[in-house]
């Protein structure tokens, strides 16, 4: 069990447990289509998501920020600045496992969905991601 602010999320990492309703397998094509440390727009079904891709991880993000509003997969993968000392020079951690938004810089955990400003308090929907046989599929709820 992970929890985020005051969303508790029971299941699949990443993702969200799919028991009372129906689960669906959507097949979003080939993970060769999908380029590492870049932002996809997917039409999942009904829902229109971003993928990323780290390495050999993928990750299903809803393409809303939850700030304004904005297009997500329109942003930019980043990763954020870790803590340090006082007259430290700061370093990036986590890199490429946040998108930032293209209007005005908010960054989303790719693996938990929490706003990196306000993780408390905001949250975006993530999907759990499949690799199977050099496809990638995503699991939502029929």
């Amino acid at each position: 069990m992970e929890k985020c602010g005051r969303v508790i999320r029971v299941g699949v990492e990443g993702g969200y447990k799919m028991s009372d309703n129906k689960e669906r397998r959507i097949d979003l094509g080939s993970t060769e289509q999908f380029a590492e440390g870049k932002p996809h727009a997917v039409r999942a079904g009904e829902r229109d998501l971003v993928i990323v891709r780290k390495d050999d991880e993928f990750f299903a993000i809803k393409d809303v920020c939850p700030h304004k509003g904005a297009r997500l997969s329109a942003g930019y993968v980043a990763g954020v600045v870790g803590w340090c000392m006082p007259g430290e020079q700061p370093r990036l951690a986590r890199v490429g496992e946040f998108l930032g938004c293209p209007w005005h810089g908010w960054k989303v955990d790719l693996r938990t969905g929490c706003s990196a400003f306000e993780p408390d308090g905001v949250l975006t929907r993530t999907y759990p991601v499949v690799v199977e046989d050099g496809k990638l599929f995503v699991e939502v709820r029929g």
